[in-house]
């Protein structure tokens, strides 16, 4: 008869646990939770690790950086820096890992306040803020 009445509670338990952990995940503040995915669908570096993990798993990261590769992304971001927005722009245009790096806001934000100082409208962002102001300083000249 206890053994009948443990195995009762027991049942219960994992019953209401299994419904548990139901509401939890239909319940709106589990989704409130969920993180939006990157536009180019980049991942932080701790997903590197699990992901290679997996049988299909192929890291880009070799093959869109050529020689850059050899770098870390520290130094690769420390080499952006004194690029001028022409050289920003053609990198931009060589690899999708290029093209995220070389829209990184604080690339752009550090090249208006050098051409521009604090003068200058923001728009959406530091690179549109950047194009605009290049192109209506060019029609006041």
């Amino acid at each position: 008869n206890n053994s009948n009445n443990l195995r009762t509670k027991k049942n219960k338990i994992n019953s209401n646990n299994n419904k548990n952990i139901k509401n939890i995940k239909n319940n709106n503040y589990y989704n409130d939770f969920k993180i939006e995915a990157h536009p180019q669908g980049v991942k932080p570096v701790g997903n590197l690790y699990f992901d290679s993990c997996c049988s299909n798993f192929y890291n880009c990261r070799n093959d869109s950086l050529g020689l850059f590769s050899l770098l870390t992304d520290e130094i690769i971001y420390e080499i952006l820096q004194i690029l001028d927005s022409k050289e920003l722009c053609q990198l931009n245009q060589t690899s999708k890992i290029f093209n995220i790096w070389t829209n990184e806001e604080e690339l752009w934000k550090r090249l208006i306040v050098e051409k521009f100082g604090g003068n200058f409208k923001f728009r959406n962002n530091f690179k549109e803020t950047f194009a605009i102001e290049s192109y209506l300083m060019i029609e006041k000249e």
